[in-house]
């Protein structure tokens, strides 16, 4: 009896020396408080363990990690945890809002980096009937050389979201000058979730979107962060200070 008493006794302390080194390992990369109008306050975090991170949303009462979401139709496994990155990837997001979508919009980017570049894939979480739902049925893509606003898209287009990106043309450099595509998405109500509604091809080349964004009279301000901060070594993201 002693001997088993012994034998749980350093099981348990096996067990809680690596609970407390996984916990060792993991930080908060960001984080906010975002006010829903029924779920209340939440804290969504970016939480890095080892070579992945994730998204997470906590009771801003309990302090306890919730599963607030809805399901999605024809997004499998749309259910929490969705929002995942792995080695090499980067996860944060910004916190916005349209007029016509209710409450505050959490726009979640997982960043991949390439030898040269990085791809953006961004994804829209809102609050639909007192749950957390994704407003995208397929995340928004561009990279570093494209953008993304959220908000007024000018010249009566009302609000929603603009994606742009290059057109890369034949006999064409990287970095050289392309023309751009720019992607008009507005907020169905009835779908709950985000729909394309309009394509616009600048007609000149330019070196930067903003330009063409001038050509085509939309603004340009990037809602994405700058790839180069996601992947520095400092502990925290610049772009979202902590909020508590």
């Amino acid at each position: 009896m002693h001997i088993l008493k012994a034998s749980l006794m350093i099981l348990a302390l096996f067990v809680c020396g690596l609970t407390a080194q996984a916990q060792a390992k993991s930080k908060i990369k960001q984080e906010s408080t975002v006010d829903f109008p029924t779920l209340g306050k939440l804290r969504v975090q970016v939480i890095e363990s080892g070579k992945s991170s994730k998204v997470i949303f906590k009771s801003g009462t309990r302090d306890k990690i919730v599963n607030l979401f809805s399901p999605v139709k024809n997004r499998p496994g749309a259910r929490w945890p969705i929002f995942k990155a792995a080695f090499n990837e980067a996860l944060y997001f910004k916190v916005g809002s349209i007029a016509g979508v209710p409450g505050p919009l959490i726009f979640i980017s997982k960043v991949y980096r390439g030898a040269d570049h990085c791809g953006f894939k961004t994804d829209v979480v809102g609050e639909v009937a007192g749950r957390l739902r994704l407003l995208t049925n397929k995340p928004f893509e561009t990279d570093d050389m494209g953008g993304m606003l959220a908000g007024d898209l000018g010249h009566q287009e009302g609000q929603g979201v603009a994606v742009w990106s290059f057109i890369w043309g034949s006999d064409e450099s990287h970095f050289g000058e392309h023309r751009y595509r720019f992607e008009l998405h507005k907020y169905d109500a009835r779908q709950n979730h985000f729909v394309k509604t309009k394509t616009l091809n600048s007609q000149q080349k330019y070196s930067r979107g903003e330009d063409a964004a001038k050509e085509l009279r939309l603004p340009s301000q990037n809602f994405l962060s700058a790839c180069g901060e996601l992947f520095d070594d400092s502990e925290t993201l610049h772009i979202n200070p902590k909020n508590k």
